[in-house]
């Protein structure tokens, strides 16, 4: 509903004045739910036509899709590539592990001096904070970041003292599923972060999370609590351990189903590429299919 609700008000949401509007940029300022406000049809119809001519985005053979999952490193250079571009995307955070790639960060930023709200989410940072400062220092000030972990200190540092210099706001909570998230427990679902923060029918501008294998069994959980929320997640970032199957192959399925392209990948090296980041943007689902202009 809330994901209708921006599609429907694209316009009205660009920086831009009514009149300033040209027809020739509101496909992709509708299909990227009003992220994307200066690229023209013809250069979006191209991005269109790249998405179609990627798929299937990954080994058909069934058979020897799942031999290969069981060597990690193998199965993830054969399959899923970006099938999409962010014309400034950049990289935030700390070299090697831990930075993660954003998609045009400097649109977030003109999103907030539109009166628009910026909302953060890094899971899993294990007392690392660089990819905090790093949104705020390049997207923008403005932007209220929330940082989860199921750990509370490491490293003789207190991880919510750390945050604070970091200006984010620390929760010491693990993203769980619905067994796991029981009374007292230190993992909540999303739809009760939401919940507890107030973010229902909101935009989250970021997800960024690193679960280490947590993803595989609760990442449906996750999707079905962002629609039953009415929660737009514009950009997600995840990295992927191993890659169990099935899920290795149901997750991608049921991310595009949502909405959600590749547009970023990169291999964890320091895990012998056993283990991969991944970067998606949440666009109209219209954006996968080719129509006459």
């Amino acid at each position: 509903q809330n994901l209708d609700f921006i599609t429907q008000h694209a316009v009205a949401s660009t920086k831009k004045e009514p009149a300033e509007v040209s027809m020739s940029i509101l496909l992709a300022l509708k299909e990227s739910l009003s992220f994307f406000d200066d690229i023209n049809d013809k250069n979006w119809m191209l991005l269109k036509e790249r998405f179609q001519k990627t798929q299937p985005n990954y080994d058909t053979n069934l058979k020897q899709f799942e031999r290969h999952s069981r060597y990690p490193n193998y199965f993830w250079a054969n399959n899923w590539e970006p099938e999409f571009t962010c014309p400034h995307e950049i990289r935030l955070g700390k070299l090697g592990d831990g930075g993660k790639w954003i998609c045009d960060p400097h649109r977030i930023g003109e999103r907030v001096a539109n009166n628009n709200e910026c909302i953060v989410y890094s899971v899993g940072s294990n007392g690392h904070f660089e990819f905090e400062k790093e949104v705020r220092r390049v997207a923008s000030q403005n932007c209220k970041i929330h940082t989860f972990d199921i750990k509370s200190e490491g490293r003789h540092k207190v991880f919510a003292d750390e945050a604070i210099k970091a200006n984010s706001t620390f929760h010491h909570i693990g993203i769980g599923s619905k067994k796991q998230a029981t009374e007292g427990s230190v993992f909540k679902t999303f739809g009760q972060i939401f919940k507890m923060l107030g973010h229902e029918n909101k935009v989250i501008e970021i997800l960024k999370m690193d679960v280490e294998g947590g993803e595989w069994e609760n990442y449906k959980d996750w999707i079905e609590d962002w629609k039953k929320s009415g929660v737009v997640v514009r950009q997600f970032l995840l990295e992927l351990h191993n890659a169990r199957y099935p899920y290795c192959r149901e997750i991608f399925d049921d991310l595009r189903n949502a909405g959600f392209v590749i547009f970023h990948k990169e291999a964890n090296y320091l895990g012998n590429a056993n283990s991969v980041e991944m970067a998606w943007i949440q666009l109209d689902k219209k954006f996968q299919t080719i129509e006459v202009l």
